[in-house]
């Protein structure tokens, strides 16, 4: 996987991970979390940033650690306070980002850029109450093992605790030891929060009602630099304030065990990081970054009259194929050790070559893994059946091309969701026997980009050295901007895009002349599409 271009474009990292890691992560609507088993990412511009791209990455890294390793059930069943869930919290963040790191080396880099973005690059408005400084350096203190740069902020946060509840920091740092020593999994990450939970209460107790020595102190020193204890009225008759009252009652951690809690908590990474991404997300469903769901084909089988003329059509293009698919190199006769003997070379024999004998070196071939995409948009209404047609025509006939592994899918297909997230359905499987042809109407929108976004995570999956994206499009989609977008990284990724279209230029200002063609019939086809492979593989030479 070339890393540098997929962290550039969002989609295609989601479509990536969730082929490498085995969770789904889409890409659309206005929200962001996970339900345990799919990751939602709101769509974000197409010109995000990459500080903005590096949050999504972060988020992915961090919702994909909880999918692997938290236990919802066991987080529900714990039937945790507000404090106690926001602890747990904590604690699994820091347990199932350690166990990521380890599988995923890569995402130890995400998690320590988005602890740096969040902790240390934005400036949080904190709660007037000291009580919740705890909690907030509970936060700090965890995450800086993992992230030293946050030491210095872990130790300024330790130091206006310990201004306010003397000791408190002292008996927090036995039970980090702990986590730090053993938390294997959530019901131990349940088990330390409420050890400090505990802590925090007992303390409280102990320290209820007593006077609060530090100001005390502090006004001790103001009364010693003043003139007396008291300060008599004004000449105009005022009364008498008294400066020797009693040591104020000091701050209280009874505010952390309030119902109410839960919004004055200070936010978590994952807690951060979605509210961002909520905040900076697309407010246009068509033209913001999103991905395509696998939905699962439901179509009709192939009437017999299309299926006769998707073979007849498989025999035409198989021979046409084959040479501009595999791109056959003969690297032409060399010296060997065995083989036809050159009396040419006899003469060296003395000088002690044994390269005297000349063999044939076999032909080279460039494997292929060739992805067919096909538009079933309301737009190709009049030739959908001949779309279908050559899609499986080309399909087939590649397939039976040694060195060539074929993936076919079809877009638009609708999905029940409640969000802008289109579908798009696997035909046939790179590395698979074609299945039955199968034929379909037209209908819906043209998610492009969705679509290319989805077809090109496949491809990259393959081995074949040469991988190809053919598109059979009217080239209108919804969003010619996105489209754009998913071409670029196509061809970042050294992935060759051609597309076919049926009486509708469109597919020209979207590909170019030189990668696309435009045909009438279906017969047509043959010749254009070989013609275009034959015409790009010269311009390769």
């Amino acid at each position: 996987m070339n890393t540098e271009n997929y962290n550039r474009s969002l989609p295609l990292l989601a479509a990536a991970l969730s082929d490498q890691r085995g969770i789904r992560v889409d890409v659309g609507g206005d929200h962001a979390g996970t339900d345990g088993h799919i990751i939602h990412v709101p769509a974000l511009p197409l010109d995000a940033d990459e500080t903005l791209l590096g949050v999504a990455r972060g988020y992915i890294d961090h919702e994909s650690g909880h999918v692997l390793f938290t236990d919802f059930g066991t987080l529900e069943d714990a039937e945790l306070s507000p404090l106690e869930k926001h602890l747990a919290n904590a604690i699994e963040d820091v347990r199932i980002e350690a166990l990521m790191a380890q599988r995923y080396p890569g995402s130890a880099h995400n998690f320590r850029d988005t602890a740096r973005h969040v902790f240390l690059g934005k400036t949080h408005e904190a709660d007037p109450d000291p009580a919740f400084a705890v909690p907030g350096y509970v936060l700090l203190r965890l995450r800086s093992q993992a992230c030293p740069e946050l030491a210095v902020k872990a130790q300024e946060a330790a130091t206006a605790v310990a201004l306010h509840f003397p000791g408190l920091v002292t008996e927090l740092e036995d039970v980090f030891a702990d986590i730090r020593a053993c938390c294997p999994d959530t019901q131990a990450s349940i088990t330390h929060a409420r050890r400090i939970a505990s802590l925090l209460v007992s303390y409280e107790k102990r320290h209820a009602g007593q006077p609060d020595h530090r100001s005390s102190a502090e006004d001790h020193g103001q009364k010693s630099a003043g003139d007396g204890v008291t300060s008599e009225a004004d000449a105009d008759g005022g009364e008498q304030v008294k400066s020797d009252a009693g040591p104020e009652k000091p701050p209280s951690l009874a505010p952390l065990f309030a119902d109410d809690a839960a919004g004055k908590l200070p936010k978590g990474l994952g807690e951060a990081l979605s509210e961002e991404l909520e905040n900076s997300r697309s407010y246009d469903p068509y033209g913001g970054m999103t991905t395509a769901v696998e939905v699962p084909a439901s179509f009709k089988p192939m009437p017999q009259e299309m299926q006769d003329k998707t073979v007849c059509l498989q025999s035409l293009l198989r021979p046409r194929l084959r040479g501009v698919l595999q791109a056959d190199t003969c690297e032409g006769i060399i010296p060997a050790t065995r083989g036809k003997l050159n009396s040419r070379r006899l003469y060296s024999v003395p000088l002690g070559n044994g390269h005297v004998f000349t063999r044939h070196v076999p032909a080279r071939l460039m494997s292929t893994a060739l992805h067919i995409l096909i538009d079933r948009s309301g737009s190709t209404t009049a030739f959908v059946r001949d779309i279908a047609v050559s899609a499986y025509a080309v399909a087939h006939a590649a397939a039976g091309i040694r060195g060539i592994s074929v993936g076919m899918s079809v877009f638009p297909v609708s999905y029940p969701g409640e969000e802008y997230c289109p579908g798009v359905s696997t035909l046939i499987r790179h590395g698979q026997a074609a299945p039955r042809l199968l034929a379909f109407d037209a209908s819906g929108c043209t998610p492009l980009a969705e679509s290319i976004w989805s077809a090109l995570s496949r491809l990259m999956s393959r081995r074949e050295p040469r991988k190809m994206l053919l598109l059979f499009t009217d080239g209108l989609p919804d969003s010619s901007d996105k489209a754009e977008a998913a071409l670029r990284d196509a061809e970042r990724l050294g992935c060759e895009v051609y597309g076919v279209s049926y009486r509708q230029t469109g597919i020209v200002g979207l590909l170019g002349a030189q990668r696309s063609a435009v045909i009438q019939d279906i017969d047509d086809l043959p010749n254009a599409l070989s013609g275009m492979l034959l015409a790009a593989l010269r311009r390769a030479a």
